[in-house]
């Protein structure tokens, strides 16, 4: 009997067999499964870092490219790549605008390279980093323009340290001597002969810092519908000019040739707007300080704010210009110093030539606390701002 027991007990074990290996399969499957998604997840977090697409969307336009840093966080190779990468484009829509128009219209009045710059693409140089640095200036061609990611979106540090920096070394309005950051270039040629024209250069949307005495933005000659906008243009370590306009500056390493008439002929801005900025100075008592110096026909001052220049806007030249919804801030540094007196400042001077029966310019909406002065030229200048009592206007 005890036999018979042990038998039968053998043979339930047996028959419980098949259902103890499925499960032991199906635990093992279940092992399986879960460290094969592991491993997928880790592969698709690695593949994303390497091209990027975690947090770097793809750009459809082929004319935009991406400004990088380099190991050291400088961005100076990255945009002279980019100036090159962008006028190779730019090339075959210079050749067939030039060939179309001269076959259909003949020689452009207005010069070699009219019509190829006109239809050649914008290449877009796109700020998405936080920060940038940059030793050496770095220039702006005809046709190309400066955009941040949004609103004041990455910081372009100018310290004017490299081996290749233009200076503000001639005395229009004054010289400061400043190393410059962004060189507005005027009509260039280039090695292959293309004459490109100083059309439609632009920065917007981020923060231009002067470091070390440098000046953010220099526009030279005659940059033909420039605009600035939304940008954020400091000076509290920088040149005592944050914007300035003024002839074309050459060096014997500058990779291009410009293209400019002698004896500071056409110094002028055609229809430029600067709008929607705060534009920050050095907070020193310093009459040859402003934010803005520029001249020329039309301009548009809209909605600047001003803080830390004795004067604003010096536009020393010019006729139809417009100041609207600018307002400027006397108010203390952070630390407390007092620089200033407010009946020292100036929201603007207009050096104006009525007298001539050029077209009057245009004041509205603007901070009242601050004088608009419209001087004429060889007249002498109300003390404040740009102007000691008794100087005549430029």
């Amino acid at each position: 009997m005890k036999e018979l027991i042990q038998l039968a007990e053998s043979i339930g074990a047996l028959a419980k067999l098949p259902d103890t290996t499925r499960e032991l399969i199906q635990a093992q499957h279940n092992t399986l499964n879960t460290q094969s998604a592991r491993i997928q997840n880790l592969e698709n977090r690695l593949n994303a870092i390497i091209h990027h697409s975690v947090d770097r969307p793809q750009h459809s336009s082929p004319f935009e490219f991406i400004l990088e840093n380099d190991d050291n966080g400088f961005a100076d190779d990255s945009w002279e790549q980019i100036i090159k990468q962008g006028q190779d484009l730019q090339k075959q829509y210079w050749q067939f605008s030039e060939r179309w128009w001269q076959e259909h219209q003949g020689d452009s009045p207005s010069g070699a390279g009219w019509y190829g710059t006109a239809e050649s693409p914008v290449i877009t140089i796109k700020c998405v980093e936080p920060v940038y640095r940059f030793h050496d200036t770095v220039r702006l061609p005809g046709r190309f323009q400066v955009k941040g990611n949004g609103h004041w979106s990455s910081f372009l540090r100018f310290y004017g340290d490299g081996d290749s920096v233009l200076r503000d070394s001639i005395p229009w309005g004054v010289a400061t001597n400043a190393p410059i950051g962004i060189y507005v270039e005027p009509t260039t040629e280039l090695q292959d002969g293309r004459s490109v024209r100083n059309f439609e250069q632009s920065i917007q949307g981020v923060m231009l810092i002067g470091h070390r005495g440098s000046m953010p933005v220099y526009i030279a000659q005659n940059a033909f519908n420039f605009r600035m906008a939304d940008c954020n243009v400091q000076c509290h370590q920088g040149a005592q000019i944050s914007i300035k306009h003024g002839p074309a500056i050459d060096a014997d390493w500058y990779p291009v040739k410009q293209v400019y008439p002698p004896n500071f002929q056409s110094v002028y801005l055609p229809d430029p707007v600067f709008s929607n900025m705060l534009i920050e100075g050095p907070h020193k008592f310093l009459r040859k300080s402003c934010g803005i110096l520029a001249s020329g026909n039309n301009m548009i001052f809209d909605r600047l704010n001003f803080y830390g220049h004795m004067c604003g806007i010096m536009a020393h030249g010019g006729q139809g210009r417009i100041i609207q919804g600018c307002t400027m801030h006397d108010g203390g540094t952070h630390d407390g110093r007092h620089w200033v007196a407010k009946e020292h400042l100036v929201l603007a001077h207009l050096i104006t030539d009525r007298n001539k029966g050029k077209n009057h310019d245009g004041i509205a909406g603007n901070c009242s606390e601050f004088p608009i002065n419209v001087i004429e030229r060889g007249q002498p200048a109300p003390s404040g701002g740009w102007f000691n009592g008794g100087e005549v206007g430029l």
